[in-house]
């Protein structure tokens, strides 16, 4: 099991770190041990890799990779004036999901090495977030998130039959970087 764990008692020491353990809750870890936050952590198949979303006050948020024994991180996104986070690794390992917030948040796809992620969702002013994908890897549930509350949101599924959680269908198998 992968999970987060936090301590400090002031802002100034807290930290949020990765750690793993077996599944009866022996044999924990600490994975990460830095002075940034690490969160959403998710294992690739081989379950010795992970990626996860890693925040500081001096880089920003960035997804990266790390195997377990804390060897070989990789920064995979580097996008100034952007926060991401949710991170979910495809069951088979070759796209990762996440959440790219700026005003609001939209779902991501990009392959397992960083390269050419695409926004799948493009909703404007709604918040998605908490991917999780299916077993067979072609659809991702998320949650989502509209700015004008739980009433607005019930009037609009009513009228229009959707509500969240959302999921995509389909939509990781032809994805392409459109030109800007």
């Amino acid at each position: 099991m992968v999970f987060v764990a936090s301590s400090g008692e002031s802002e100034m020491e807290y930290s949020e770190d990765i750690y793993v353990m077996d599944a009866d809750g022996s044999n924990v870890q600490r994975v990460t041990d830095t002075r940034a936050y690490e969160s959403s952590p998710s294992f690739f198949p081989d379950g010795k890799t992970i990626a996860f979303a890693r925040y500081s006050n001096r880089n920003g948020a960035d997804i990266f990779t790390m195997k377990l024994d804390g060897s070989g991180p990789t920064k995979l996104t580097d996008d100034p004036g952007f926060y991401e986070d949710s991170v979910a690794v495809s069951p088979d390992g070759k796209k990762i999901a996440f959440s790219r917030y700026n005003r609001s948040s939209d779902v991501f796809v990009m392959n397992a090495d960083g390269s050419e992620p695409v926004n799948v969702t493009k909703t404007g002013r709604v918040d998605e977030f908490e991917m999780n994908w299916s077993p067979n890897g072609k659809k991702i549930a998320f949650t989502s998130y509209r700015f004008s509350g739980f009433e607005g949101l019930a009037a609009e599924a009513q009228d229009s039959g959707t509500f969240a959680p959302k999921a995509l269908d389909e939509c990781c198998e032809d994805i392409r970087p459109t030109a800007p």
